[in-house]
């Protein structure tokens, strides 16, 4: 019926199970004011394309053990 629900252990309460509440953005959405976004989302730079993370992971490896082993 909508109603919250208090959950107790030895008499004290340890959860409140309630219904969930309307999402504050969906009237924006429905008035057109705010527009989910569409597609991939860009990247931030250009290097974060081109570096791999493996690089990172060697400079650690080798910096950790003093040796280069990639």
């Amino acid at each position: 019926m909508g109603e919250p629900v208090e959950i107790t252990r030895n008499g004290i309460p340890v959860a409140i199970i309630e219904p969930t509440r309307p999402n504050p953005l969906r009237g924006l959405i429905e008035t057109g004011e705010l527009r989910l976004a569409q597609g991939a989302l860009p990247l931030s730079s250009q290097s974060e394309v081109t570096n791999s993370d493996a690089v990172g992971l060697a400079a650690v490896l080798q910096d950790r053990y003093n040796e280069s082993r990639w």
